[in-house]
């Protein structure tokens, strides 16, 4: 009951306007849900604009806080192609996180209707260090999607803060996340720090991984994953389960018991209880 009610106010707390060019079909809505009942922590206003047109459309979001300063300003263009979809920022000065960034001129993601994906997006902070970039590997011709996603200097409190309801996260992030897709395999893998991490105003300090996945045909997950912390090698989950069963959600505690054994400080949340029961690895 609750969800419907929620549901229902941000219906009722959303404003919709159409009105139609002589080539195109404009919509614009406007949400203010400051309802202190729906989210007392959270409050914003969003502002959506689009436009469909006879060869694609595009949409324009901006997000405000409470403060009405602007969270988030960035517009998406999808333009029909002979061979599929090609996506790309309209203003190459987006803001994200409360950040003006700067992106390439030549930035896409195109969308091919053989369902091969590639890419070339490049997102630097106009003032800092801090960028994204997302691109493939068009020579790969043996796969689908070869697909790479890096992060430089990524401070998570600023991008975070703006997603509703996202737990308080902070930290620096640098890292790499890597997608490839034959007709026959999928794997991701991927390679991240966070510098002086904190999660709800809990320390966790100098955290990283390394994480590699990959479903087999029988059904089954293969996984291999090391944590480290402080630069020490921590935890290691290596092996194959079954989607049936609880069996990773052990591993998965069997890695946060370590960085407590370390000094990270770790919130235990409701239902959950984190054992500090473990082996650590023999130092070499």
């Amino acid at each position: 009951m609750l969800s419907t009610a929620i549901l229902y106010a941000l219906i009722n707390l959303a404003t919709w306007s159409l009105r139609r060019g002589s080539e195109s079909i404009f919509l614009r809505k406007a949400t203010t849900p400051n309802c202190k009942f729906l989210s007392p922590q959270y409050v914003f206003r969003a502002l959506v604009d689009g436009e469909v047109q006879e060869h694609g459309s595009n949409v324009k979001a901006r997000l405000y806080d409470a403060s009405n300063k602007l969270g988030v300003d960035v517009g998406l263009a999808a333009m029909l192609q002979p061979n599929g979809v090609k996506v790309s920022l309209i203003d190459t000065h987006p803001i994200l996180g409360y950040k003006e960034f700067v992106a390439n001129d030549s930035n896409y993601v195109m969308l091919s209707d053989d369902g091969r994906v590639s890419a070339d997006l490049v997102l630097k902070a106009a003032a800092g260090n801090m960028g994204m970039r997302v691109y493939s590997n068009d020579k790969n011709e043996d796969a689908l999607q070869d697909i790479t996603v890096s992060m430089s200097r990524f401070n998570l409190d600023k991008v975070l803060s703006v997603i509703p309801y996202m737990p308080d996260i902070t930290g620096i992030m640098d890292g790499d996340f890597h997608f490839i897709q034959t007709k026959e395999e999928l794997s991701v893998s991927s390679n991240l720090k966070i510098d002086n991490m904190t999660y709800e105003k809990c320390p966790m300090g100098n955290v990283g991984s390394e994480f590699t996945y990959m479903p087999k045909s029988d059904g089954s997950h293969y996984v291999d994953a090391i944590l480290t912390y402080e630069g020490d090698e921590v935890a290691t989950v290596t092996g194959t389960y079954k989607s049936e069963g609880a069996g990773i959600f052990f591993d998965i505690l069997a890695i946060l018991g370590p960085l407590r054994q370390h000094g990270a400080k770790i919130p235990e949340s409701d239902g959950v209880q984190i054992t500090d029961h473990w082996i650590p690895s023999p130092k070499k």
